[in-house]
């Protein structure tokens, strides 16, 4: 880039050559009547680590100050959550040899990183917690169909269905199933209760090995098919490597609609029709709210106008901000006001 100078100064730039690696070049220039004389110039090679945010997740974004540099480089995070979203921490995956700092700076180590944000969602009605599952464990909640071959929760085993862990992306563990099913909802200690309304559930399930056809259904207590995906292709695949970059896999969603208060299942279906071994990186369930459920409470009533009143008024600190912004401004005018009551007893009265 053009640079204006005054006096003597000193300039770099960095490039890359395939297959020759990474150099620096570096000039300095002092000043000589109404010119600049180039008094010496260093070419060298030098070592680059890179920097890499995975950030699959719809509940918010990250970014790094760069992407590539010299090792003990200062790097800086920044991470920003999405609506109802709260911002945990960072993950890194098969790296113990950076810290963090609280205010997202780490200082570059001689190898790339990977690393992604952790973020919490406050309106998810499920999710698949793999943090607290041990290699070799099924999650809380689950169970895998092999065959006539049945895993669940809460066994550890050695072989079939079971949690692997060392992949990069996501949650940097997946459950590993085959050749049947994957269901959450169906043991009695861990029912999926869904209420009356709109859904939407987020999965992402990648191969073990190959490519194989799946698809993912919401089913009632009595099994029915309420909803079901279309049938998908697993990628990427890992290769049978357990520290395999999983970090591509597409977040898929299935939105649904709940006609009657009970109890639901989860169910990954094989649509394959070989030995058929898939992974699941995420899943979790949401409840679509609707304009004027200001409170989240999966319904719009008597207290969410109260909700509304008070905030106006100023006299409820307890309230919920972003649910009375996202869902209280009726009108969508950008305030809350005596017309958004207006709205939301009318919506009641319907």
């Amino acid at each position: 880039k053009k640079t204006a100078v005054s006096g003597s100064t000193t300039e770099e730039f960095i490039f890359s050559v395939s297959s020759y690696g990474n150099y620096r070049i570096q000039f300095h220039c002092d000043p000589w009547w109404n010119e600049l004389l180039l008094s010496s110039c260093k070419l060298e090679p030098i070592q680059l680590s890179h920097v890499r945010v995975v950030s699959p997740s719809k509940r918010g974004t990250a970014t790094a100050s760069i992407t590539a540099a010299e090792p003990g480089t200062l790097v800086t995070l920044s991470a920003t959550p999405a609506d109802f979203c709260t911002f945990e921490g960072w993950r890194t995956y098969n790296d113990g040899s950076i810290t963090i700092n609280s205010d997202g700076t780490f200082i570059l180590p001689d190898h790339d990183v990977v690393i992604s944000p952790i973020f919490k969602d406050e309106t998810v009605d499920y999710e698949l917690d793999l943090a607290a599952t041990a290699t070799g464990y099924m999650p809380e909640g689950w169970i895998a169909t092999d065959g006539t071959d049945v895993h669940a929760y809460p066994n550890r085993y050695d072989l079939g269905p079971r949690t692997f862990e060392g992949f990069t992306g996501y949650q940097g563990k997946a459950l590993y199933w085959r050749n049947t099913s994957a269901t959450y909802g169906t043991l009695a200690d861990y029912p999926l209760t869904l209420t009356k309304g709109n859904y939407c559930l987020s999965f992402a399930n990648a191969a073990w090995k190959a490519s194989p056809a799946f698809n993912v259904q919401i089913l009632d207590s009595e099994g029915n098919v309420i909803a079901e995906s279309d049938s998908y292709t697993s990628t990427p695949c890992a290769e049978g490597n357990f520290n395999a970059d999983l970090s591509t896999c597409e977040l898929r969603e299935l939105n649904f609609h709940i006609d009657k208060a009970g109890n639901y299942q989860i169910n990954f279906l094989r649509k394959g029709n070989g030995y058929d071994e898939y992974l699941i990186l995420d899943c979790y369930l949401n409840y679509e709210y609707e304009m004027g459920d200001v409170n989240m409470d999966k319904s719009v009533d008597i207290s969410d106008v109260v909700m509304t009143v008070n905030h106006i008024l100023g006299s409820d600190t307890q309230v919920n901000l972003k649910g009375i912004f996202k869902y209280g401004d009726m009108d969508q005018s950008g305030t809350i006001d005596i017309s958004d009551v207006v709205a939301i007893v009318n919506k009641i009265l319907q």
